[in-house]
């Protein structure tokens, strides 16, 4: 038998790995203790890596040979066996403790089992025959009857009015007063919490309250509404109400549909028909970068929904505890105090800690399923394919691509980052070109991809999120907070340094 080494895999993520080895293996590694303790050994009367072995057995008590015989029959034996059986574990196996273990004696043979959590190996499914559905970037008259209508709002002037009643469509500025919500100890409470001026444009088929509500008013006249967000229902409303008081009312004068409108946006246009010409270009331009994007987005989310696997909470808490760190950094960094920072973090109630480790197992999953795909399908990122990530970028976010380069050549981190992002273009585009796609009316694909991510999710087993935690960060935060200190006094010239001694004496 000499060496054996079984696996079998568990729930969460985890490897159970029984390690036996025959008593002749186990004497291997006292010989090689032993051998070792030979040429290092200085021994009155023995040339070096001579001494007798007999008398080095009587130098050395028993549990100091085991235990180096032991950390020799991990690092000789176990540790190459293991590595051949391509094992990605997160972090290290809970070895016995020798002082409470009996294992690994002299003349006996070795059975032993651990537990090791691996990062998962997602079950992915046939993600090279997806059924896609894909928005038509085809423009129809209304499409560009709209976007005219955009313009001409866009362009629209201001005209003052005698008028002293808000009709829909005015420019209005208004006072707005919020007020501390009913209570019990206070059912009309006038206590004002808030209070800012604003600009809108009346309209009663707004879901903006103040818009909607602002039709009819009186100028100078101050008149209350409650407050909601978009789309909640007035039952589910808290009472938070607001006083309004108009204070100024103009007409909106939208421009003529004419040839010198049409030059007001492109200067090359002539006529109305031009305009619409050109909007129907540019409008089927935009549509066709949306759509190829929402399939390709669909595409991955497809994958995703169908794919198996298991995460370890020890993955997913280590992974958000690193992001819940760069959030409590980015409060500190705006001016929050470390106590503001502390009580946002450890409050279960502020939603910042569901928030972090729901976005912490979509990342994990992600790239577990993009490693999967590339080791599956021997992706490999290129130069180009990086240059490529770049441009993309670049162009989305008006970013010169040059710059963007230099930039990403001097950050170490930003260059993985871009690695990645080439990793998954090549990625979508296998998925895409793959896929039977068929093309549906714009409208109708926000509920046509929905009902096929639905069914393709039917058969995932999703990651229990409430089985991992984030784990507290006080500590964290105070070490945040110390590190800033000392950067803050950290003096950067000679003259700050002059000051600082000046201040210190």
């Amino acid at each position: 038998m000499a060496l054996k080494i079984d696996t079998t895999p568990l729930p969460g993520s985890k490897l159970e790995i029984r390690v036996e080895a025959d008593e002749q293996e186990v004497e291997k590694a006292y010989d090689r203790v032993f051998s070792h303790l030979q040429e290092e050994a200085r021994i009155p009367g023995f040339r070096p890596g001579k001494a007798p072995r007999a008398l080095l057995e009587r130098r050395f008590d028993a549990d100091t040979l085991r235990q180096l015989a032991w950390q020799e029959f991990l690092e000789k034996s176990y540790a190459p066996a293991i590595e051949e059986l391509s094992i990605q574990p997160f972090g290290e196996p809970e070895m016995p403790n020798l002082d409470d273990w009996d294992g690994f004696q002299r003349g006996q043979a070795l059975d032993l089992t651990l537990t090791w959590t691996v990062h998962p190996r997602p079950e992915l499914p046939d993600y090279l025959d997806l059924k896609l559905v894909k928005p038509s970037a085809e423009v129809s008259g209304e499409d560009i009857d709209e976007q005219l209508e955009a313009l001409r709002e866009s362009h629209a002037k201001q005209e003052s009015t005698d008028r002293d009643t808000v009709e829909a469509g005015d420019a209005v500025t208004a006072h707005v007063a919020v007020l501390k919500p009913d209570s019990d100890d206070e059912p009309d409470s006038d206590e004002v919490i808030e209070e800012q001026d604003v600009e809108l444009i009346a309209d009663p088929a707004a879901e903006d309250p103040l818009k909607s509500t602002i039709v009819g008013a009186v100028k100078g006249q101050e008149f209350e509404t409650t407050l909601r967000a978009p789309g909640e229902e007035e039952e589910q409303a808290e009472a938070s109400r607001a006083r309004i008081r108009v204070d100024e009312i103009a007409e909106r004068a939208l421009p003529e549909l004419d040839a010198d409108f049409a030059k007001t946006v492109d200067e090359s246009l002539d006529s109305v028909e031009a305009l619409r010409d050109y909007i129907r270009e540019r409008l089927a331009t935009q549509r066709q970068e949306s759509a190829e994007q929402l399939v390709r987005n669909l595409a991955f989310t497809m994958v995703d929904a169908q794919t198996r696997m298991d995460l370890a909470p020890e993955v997913v808490n280590q992974a958000a505890s690193g992001e819940m760190q760069r959030h409590a950094q980015d409060m500190l960094s705006g001016g929050m105090t470390p106590e503001k920072v502390r009580e946002i973090v450890s409050d279960r109630e502020s939603g910042v800690a569901e928030a972090v480790l729901r976005e912490t197992v979509s990342d994990l999953r992600t790239m577990y399923i993009e490693e999967a795909i590339a080791r599956e399908q021997d992706i490999e990122v290129e130069e180009e394919d990086t240059e490529r990530a770049l441009a993309e970028y670049a162009a989305q976010h008006g970013i010169d691509v040059a710059s963007l380069r230099q930039m990403v050549e001097m950050q170490e981190e930003a260059e993985h980052q871009f690695a990645q992002r080439a990793r998954r273009i090549k990625i979508l585009d296998l998925l895409v070109a793959n896929a039977e796609i068929e093309e549906v009316p714009w409208e109708a694909f926000p509920l046509r991809a929905r009902r096929l991510v639905e069914e393709a999710a039917e058969t995932h087993r999703p990651f229990a999120a409430e089985e991992a935690e984030v784990e507290e960060l006080p500590e964290a935060v105070e070490a945040l907070e110390e590190e800033q200190r000392e950067e803050a006094n950290e003096p950067t010239t000679a003259a700050d340094e002059s000051s600082a001694a000046e201040e210190e004496s």
